[in-house]
């Protein structure tokens, strides 16, 4: 019968080998990886030395053309049309940021009662309305809008300020009263 014992010097000589193997191992990937930065560095140098012998070359080719159309620096020339096409993209950029910006705030509207925040998107009893958070007014957009008209109106002949609040004992109908002339209105829902 052989014993599963086995001798330190074995476990030892094991653990030797496989840690060795392992540095053998990392050795081998740091040099792939070395090697690897190497190549690709060489590879820009190289692309870089040939795009500058090619642009040599196309300016030693060309340039009694380039002259004779009046260009004489030609690396200015390409300096600004690479900054002309630059300041383009940015200014339509920003162009189309404004345009967002300016789309949204058309699309808001301010609450009419309180005059201090956005309405924003809600539900009341499972009908979909604009509501005011700060204030707690809120309407259908149907409503809205002929809330926003009738007050359009008003303020063509009186500088008052209309308050909104819902009829007591309704949930649908908003009533309207000026704080200077004697108009009320009521709107439904």
């Amino acid at each position: 019968m052989k014993s599963a014992r086995r001798s330190l010097k074995d476990t030892s000589d094991n653990k030797r080998r496989w840690r060795d193997k392992f540095k053998e191992q990392c050795n081998d990937r740091m040099k792939m990886a070395r090697q690897e930065q190497i190549s690709k560095l060489r590879e820009n140098q190289l692309m870089a030395k040939v795009l500058e012998q090619e642009w040599a070359e196309f300016k030693r080719v060309n340039e009694e053309a380039m002259r004779n159309e009046g260009i004489d620096d030609v690396d200015s020339l390409i300096e600004q049309s690479m900054l002309d096409d630059e300041a383009e993209m940015y200014l339509q950029q920003e162009s189309q940021g404004l345009d967002q910006a300016l789309e949204e705030l058309y699309q808001t509207v301010a609450c009419v009662n309180c005059q201090k925040a956005a309405l924003v998107p809600s539900q009341v009893n499972g009908v979909p309305v604009l509501a005011c958070p700060p204030c707690g007014f809120y309407a259908t957009e149907s409503c809205l809008s002929t809330i926003l008209n009738a007050s359009r109106h008003h303020s063509g002949y009186c500088q008052g300020l209309i308050s909104y609040s819902l009829e007591p004992g309704t949930d649908d109908t908003i009533i309207a009263a000026c704080n200077i002339c004697d108009l009320w209105d009521m709107f439904n829902m």
